[in-house]
């Protein structure tokens, strides 16, 4: 997982502690609505809260509202190196230990021995197990 924000943040130097971290304001990707995500799972073990101005179904428009506001984002390393390159971003380590998490494929069981389908779902998981996490280098 990585932080990322807009470069030219006026709130984010070269260093972020977690009060600074928790002073921003920042967007939440839940794919269901909720206003609860792993990083606040984290924070509230340690009696802390962060503020969570803004709730997104996807990572791609957190990437675009992030890069064109003061708002900031925690999200996996892997998408912001595919789908924010092009973005003028600000990438640092969180200030907090987040946990990973696990990407699993789901499907209704009358596809389970379909020939096509289990073709898909074997190109899928080859294509997933070449996959390496980034290295998270600091940019800004």
């Amino acid at each position: 997982m990585v932080f990322l924000c807009r470069k030219g943040h006026p709130q984010v130097k070269r260093r972020l502690d977690l009060d600074g971290y928790l002073e921003l304001r920042h967007v939440l990707v839940s794919l269901r609505g909720g206003s609860q995500g792993t990083v606040d799972a984290v924070l509230t073990e340690t009696g802390r809260r962060r503020e969570v101005a803004l709730i997104v179904p996807h990572f791609l428009a957190a990437l675009l509202i992030v890069a064109c506001s003061d708002l900031v984002l925690t999200a996996p390393a892997r998408i912001v190196k595919q789908l924010g390159e092009a973005l003028e971003f600000k990438v640092m380590a969180p200030p907090l230990p987040v946990p990973g998490f696990t990407v699993r494929q789901v499907w209704h069981e009358r596809y389970h021995d379909d020939p096509a389908h289990l073709w898909l779902r074997q190109e899928i998981f080859a294509a997933a197990a070449g996959l390496r996490p980034p290295s998270i280098k600091q940019r800004g």
